[in-house]
């Protein structure tokens, strides 16, 4: 038919939107996943050169990696979780420079900080006051505070810098295991979290003897400690993406690939300290 053909009352005409329904800029998922490795890797760099730089340099560099974590998960899941960022942007400042302070005893009071910031912000900001708002705010910034702190006390403890370099390499090999376990999942044996397990474990021994570690046994339950921690880190960073548990498909954000490492590093510091 064409605009020349005639109508008839008995005929019916139906209107269809045209096929293409024109063009539309979407960015290729290539790209996308290679900046999100690029930017986890730059994130582990900075760690890597402050731990060799020293003590404040570290301090400063953990505060920096945390707090742009917790920015990308406050602009990428806000929709999904609704959490208030600035309790948790308030723990990645206080938890670091309260343990560099005062020890353990100075993370402990950043925590308690961190608590009262998240109640606070339910006043301050109404929407702020369900209980799943404030639970996703309270349980972000403890975990910020905790994590961030728990990193600069290993930095501080005995064998400080190369128990430092032990769990950032430790980290780096998970995400490694996981990405290519993924990449090739229509071959691979294992799913892409018990790669990353066996990964770290693996890992953790070797450094425990490589590095000369005054206790290697409490190194390799560290390192076991963390194989955990890194899958709990990718459940809490989908939890806060998206609102709920996605743990193979796609999650949005910049640094997603520090998710694992940012519970881990609170169980490793309580491995190290309790056996250490």
């Amino acid at each position: 038919a064409g605009p020349e053909t005639g109508v008839n009352e008995s005929d019916e005409i139906a209107l269809l939107p045209p096929v293409s329904g024109g063009s539309a800029a979407v960015r290729d998922p290539t790209v996308e996943s290679q900046f999100h490795v690029f930017l986890a890797a730059a994130a582990l760099g900075a760690l890597l050169i402050a731990n060799f730089m020293g003590e404040q340099w570290y301090v400063t560099a953990v505060v920096g990696v945390f707090g742009f974590w917790v920015w990308d998960v406050f602009e990428e899941g806000r929709t999904a979780s609704g959490f208030s960022a600035w309790p948790a942007l308030a723990g990645t400042l206080v938890g670091p420079l309260a343990a560099y302070a005062w020890g353990s005893a100075g993370l402990g009071a950043a925590v308690a900080f961190v608590v009262m910031t998240a109640f606070v912000s339910a006043i301050v900001q109404p929407e702020n006051r369900t209980i799943d708002r404030l639970a996703g705010t309270v349980l972000a910034g403890v975990i910020a505070a905790t994590s961030a702190g728990a990193l600069v006390l290993v930095r501080l403890g005995i064998d400080g810098d190369s128990r430092t370099l032990a769990f950032l390499v430790m980290i780096g090999l998970a995400n490694l295991a996981f990405g290519a376990t993924l990449a090739g999942s229509s071959r691979a044996w294992l799913d892409p979290h018990t790669a990353a397990a066996l990964a770290t474990i693996i890992v953790g021994v070797a450094l425990a003897f490589i590095t000369g570690d005054e206790s290697p046994l409490a190194l390799i339950i560290a390192a076991c400690m963390v194989a955990g921690g890194f899958l709990a880190g990718r459940t809490l960073g989908s939890l806060l993406r998206r609102g709920d548990l996605f743990l193979m498909s796609k999650l949005p954000g910049r640094l997603i690939h520090v998710d694992g490492g940012i519970v881990a590093a609170a169980l490793y510091w309580m491995a190290l300290a309790l056996l250490a």
